[in-house]
């Protein structure tokens, strides 16, 4: 798939969510050794109900695609905004949130025309097949 090879990050304040959001440990390293620029608008309390911030730093990126390491009600808040605010990425890669079937169900209509796969990707409507 062809993209800009922007992502945006979503990493909560939590054990999971600071080590890969590590910029010496985690995920940002092996994302710019193979080409991809990061974008970290930093760390969001478990729970949020507001990714204004993120979703605003995302789009002024052109991040087209999303990762991170999410519970599935961050997923699905996140999700909603996006979509209410216009970003749509490629492709939505989110570990914890993302894993099993139940999950991707449980998004309802924002998980129309995507599927589980391993790692917790999530593939958008707009996403070739």
């Amino acid at each position: 798939m062809s993209t800009k090879r922007v992502v945006g990050g979503l990493f909560p304040n939590d054990g999971d969510g600071n080590a890969w959001g590590d910029k010496e440990r985690g995920f940002p390293g092996p994302l710019a050794k193979e080409g991809f620029t990061l974008i970290d608008p930093g760390r969001f309390q478990n729970m949020n109900n507001d990714f204004s911030a993120q979703i605003a730093a995302f789009k002024k990126a052109s991040a087209e695609i999303v990762t991170g390491v999410v519970i599935p009600p961050d997923a699905k808040t996140f999700l909603t905004q996006a979509r209410q605010q216009g970003l749509r990425p490629k492709v939505v890669t989110l570990g914890k949130a993302l894993l099993f079937p139940g999950a991707i169900e449980a998004l309802g209509s924002l998980a129309k025309g995507s599927r589980p796969r391993c790692g917790g990707l999530l593939r958008t409507r707009s996403s070739p097949r």
